[in-house]
């Protein structure tokens, strides 16, 4: 059987389908799984064995789908009529986009429900599973897991070697929105706290949405030691969260990532939900709504690990 899923979502979204991508994989074994969304992500998941196939949601044609007046090409046609189920995480279009899919032949299941999950609804990975139980498949595990090999994490770290050896601490004061983020000064106090106790800079990964998150924890570190990694790709964020004594961060994708691969994570929640949003791992402690204080994270990070 060949089933292609379809998932637009970003980096912790993904996350948190894991279970329902494995699920798959074990139930459904002798299936080839291609999944279309953020291109990086999908690689990701592909070189750890999660998937298959990795494909872009802007593969040629597939937005013809999206609009019921344009014809898809015959390529996209051929492409599509290959697999057996279709498997989608869409919201937008919600219609449009299934019944093109079921019109080319395709067995199709989506998501009922609404999003955001509703109140009481449990952990995001509900969620996402929640299409697969119409083909009678089981929710194993709640804990989205993202294995990487030494090999891999040696490899991917190759443009980092001060990462290789001793361990580190991560922060990662950004976040989607800054409504979601830990002030930068109390970011600061833990790096006052641990630098000295670890003898190294404590790592703080800065994407596109952290200009100033970072920028307002390095002013407020006072010249204590940051080793600000600007420009990863996701391979080496994973790799870097992966060998990290402990991740501190917002409720964001990088939380959420650092969870999956093994990292012993403190996410700090203020707008949301962590009951539906937090980091669903053993090795995870979920702080919030509201405005965490410096002790509780400290307190939580020392329950994790002894740095």
């Amino acid at each position: 059987m060949k089933i292609i899923c379809f998932h637009p979502g970003a980096i912790g979204d993904i996350v948190n389908t894991l279970p329902a991508l494995d699920a798959l994989r074990r139930q459904m074994p002798q299936a080839r799984l291609t999944c279309l969304g953020q291109l990086e992500a999908m690689q990701l998941l592909a070189e750890t064995g999660i998937i298959d196939t990795p494909l872009s949601l802007e593969y040629p044609g597939l937005h013809t789908l999206f609009h019921p007046e344009l014809e898809p090409p015959e390529s996209l046609v051929a492409f599509l009529q290959s697999f057996d189920l279709a498997v989608s995480w869409m919201r937008g279009a919600m219609n449009v986009f299934p019944e093109r899919l079921r019109k080319l032949g395709l067995t199709t299941v989506l998501h009922p429900g609404p999003f955001p999950p509703p109140a009481g609804s449990g952990p995001a990975v509900r969620y996402y599973f929640e299409p697969l139980r119409q083909l009678g498949l089981k929710l194993e595990t709640e804990h989205p897991r993202l294995p990487l090999s030494p090999e891999q994490r040696h490899t991917w770290l190759s443009a980092h070697p001060d990462l290789l050896d001793s361990p580190y601490l991560v922060l990662h004061p950004g976040s989607g929105s800054p409504r979601k983020n830990w002030p930068a000064e109390r970011f600061a106090g833990l790096a006052k706290t641990y630098a000295p106790r670890i003898e190294k800079a404590v790592v703080v990964p800065k994407g596109p949405a952290d200009e100033e998150a970072v920028a307002n924890l390095v002013k407020a570190a006072e010249g204590f030691p940051l080793a600000v990694k600007e420009g990863l790709s996701l391979r080496e964020l994973a790799a870097i969260l992966a060998g990290a004594a402990a991740v501190v961060g917002n409720d964001s994708g990088v939380s959420h990532l650092a969870g999956a691969v093994g990292a012993p994570t403190v996410a700090i929640f203020r707008a949301t939900d962590p009951a539906i949003w937090g980091v669903n791992q053993p090795h995870a402690r979920n702080l919030g709504p509201g405005l965490v204080n410096l002790e509780d994270v400290q307190e939580a990070i020392s329950g994790l690990i002894l740095i």
